[in-house]
């Protein structure tokens, strides 16, 4: 065997080789991408964590005082019909019992204007006397701050949702080890398409105009 041909073969299998370790460094460098991924998902997280915590303690009193108000229509509708009365809803009864409240009526309505009936039912439910009533509405109406409150609770959670969509797309740019492998086998495929098929293909154009050229002259 010729020393050129030799030559020509050490290069091939040197192309060879080469193409497989571009591909394993391809493969190899996933691992960092991966770890890149996996710390902004962490990152992400982390804010989350922390604004779900801002967001819980801002809205815990409106929601405390809010599942109080629930409780009331809640009771009341087990001894009568509510809904029938115009309360829908048990925010419809409770903007009632606190314009009364507000205006200073209750225990002015308890005594002179009720039934009977709606007495024995806040006795049955446990409000003995009207002053205990009173506190139990006092305690549990809702504030500006409140309120305020839960509309900065609202927007934080509008963020954990925007923040929850980033740390899912971090999630999937991440590959898995199935992914990973299949990536580097088809970075292979393509480096060996480049150096043989790609490559012949270019050899063979440029040979072929070089003849042309070479008749013409």
């Amino acid at each position: 065997m010729q020393l050129k041909t030799k030559k020509k073969i050490a290069k091939e299998v040197l192309l060879f080789f080469s193409g497989g370790l571009l591909a394993l460094i391809i493969y190899l460098l996933i691992y960092p991408y991966n770890w890149y991924c996996s710390s902004k998902y962490d990152s992400i997280q982390k804010v989350i964590a922390s604004k779900t915590i801002q967001a819980d303690s801002l809205e815990n009193e409106y929601n405390l005082k809010s599942k109080q108000q629930q409780w009331f229509y809640d009771v009341n509708s087990k001894e009568y019909d509510v809904a029938a009365l115009g309360y829908k809803s048990y925010a419809d009864l409770w903007n009632r019992i606190e314009a009364i409240y507000k205006s200073d009526s209750i225990e002015y309505k308890y005594s002179k204007t009720w039934s009977k009936e709606l007495i024995k039912v806040l006795d049955k439910i446990g409000f003995h006397n009207v002053q205990m009533f009173k506190q139990f509405i006092e305690k549990n109406i809702l504030t500006q701050i409140d309120k305020a409150n839960k509309s900065k609770s609202d927007d934080i959670k509008s963020e954990i949702l925007k923040l929850d969509s980033e740390k899912y797309r971090w999630e999937l740019k991440a590959f898995t080890s199935n992914e990973q492998m299949k990536f580097a086998i088809k970075a292979l495929i393509i480096i060996l398409i480049i150096l043989y098929p790609v490559r012949l293909l270019f050899w063979l154009i440029v040979w072929s105009l070089k003849t042309l050229k070479e008749r013409g002259e």
